[in-house]
């Protein structure tokens, strides 16, 4: 049941710890996602962008190559970081390659494992990237959504001024939070 869609039918097609990835039986509107996104941003173990203070780190230098080389400096080899880690090779493989990037939960087992800093692995303009792309984001979620409301609005007030016989222009909607 999603607050804004009602009951949507569901299937369930991964898991890890307490995030859930579905796939819906049909496409949710773009305004639904976006409340749910603004409802529900992403807990603090998941988000990267989430946390502390930010150590010197070369900017420049990509994420996965930032940790191959904290790797190779502490004579690690990637299966041995995996399992110092407590973490799968493949996972570690593709953060190195920069296919995709490290959970925080991960991020901090990866940081304990090379004896560094979280923001050590990802770096200051990473972190400041990632937190301004999501401020960004979130900005153009609330622009959209307000355009959305503005357009339900917009009809439910033409389509209540036909109901009652009255020009739409005489129709307030007043919306309580």
């Amino acid at each position: 049941m999603l607050p804004e869609a009602g009951e949507v039918v569901a299937s369930v097609v991964w898991q890890s710890e307490r995030l859930f990835g579905c796939r819906f039986r049909q496409p949710l509107p773009r305004a639904v996602l976006s409340a749910a996104r603004l409802r529900n941003p992403l807990p603090s173990d998941v988000d990267p962008a989430d946390g502390g203070e930010a150590v010197a780190a070369d900017a420049a230098e990509p994420l996965g190559m930032r940790l191959r080389r904290l790797r190779e400096a502490r004579g690690m080899s990637l299966a041995g970081l995996a399992r110092a880690a407590g973490l799968s090779k493949p996972s570690v493989w593709a953060w190195e390659k920069g296919t995709t990037v490290p959970r925080r939960k991960s991020l901090h087992a990866l940081a304990t494992a090379l004896r560094v800093s979280e923001q050590e692995i990802v770096g200051d303009a990473a972190m400041v990237g990632l937190r301004a792309s999501a401020q960004a984001a979130s900005r153009r979620a609330a622009a959209e959504d307000m355009d959305m409301l503005k357009a339900e609005i917009a009809t439910a007030r033409q389509r209540i001024a036909r109901a009652a016989g009255v020009d739409a222009a005489s129709i307030r909607i007043l919306i309580e939070l």
